[in-house]
């Protein structure tokens, strides 16, 4: 194997199954006791996860997306004590409701959930999701990480396989097959 090649798979291998925001067992402790959360702790896993288990890209829920998109990475608290500071003072809103997020932590309604519709929110799709019908499978949040991995893939191996033609079409004029 080309050591080129060898080291591109590595880092596709990395790009693609390196693990996302994980579930951190100190974040909904600290959001239920700075805003005096009364909903189980297992329960505010939902504030950011799909599920209460969370786990590797897991985080679908738009209040969490909000975090993210602010920088916060799981086992971060100093950045998420940070970006929750943030909020407070800006207070986006991840529902659309016209009730900032941080406000409507403090009044003990879900910043994921609009109180004008009774609606969760929806997220915005862009790309390829436009396409997804309503309801449908979920997609990937890479999106089009694979067609761009495919791609560089094909590229590195077409270059391989001309560097090796090359190398073969020198090392054959340098020694020139015996006619028989």
């Amino acid at each position: 194997m080309q050591p080129a090649f060898f080291r591109f798979s590595i880092a596709l291998f990395a790009l693609l199954f390196s693990k996302g925001a994980l579930a951190t067992a100190n974040f909904p402790s600290i959001l239920k006791a700075r805003y005096n959360i009364s909903t189980d702790i297992e329960l505010m896993c939902t504030l950011c996860h799909e599920t209460p288990r969370g786990g590797p890209k897991s985080v679908k829920q738009p209040f969490g997306i909000t975090l993210m998109n602010r920088g916060l990475v799981a086992y971060d608290i100093n950045g998420l004590v940070r970006i929750l500071t943030e909020m407070e003072a800006i207070e986006p809103d991840s529902d659309g409701d016209l009730v900032g997020d941080i406000s409507e932590l403090k009044r003990g309604t879900d910043p994921n959930v609009n109180d004008i519709t009774g609606e969760a929110a929806e997220l915005p799709r862009y790309g390829w999701y436009c396409s997804t019908p309503r309801g449908g499978a979920p997609l990937s949040a890479t999106g089009g990480v694979w067609p761009t991995a495919l791609l560089l893939c094909a590229w590195c191996i077409r270059r391989s396989s001309a560097q090796h033609a090359r190398s073969l079409k020198a090392a054959l004029s340098r020694n020139p097959r015996p006619e028989r």
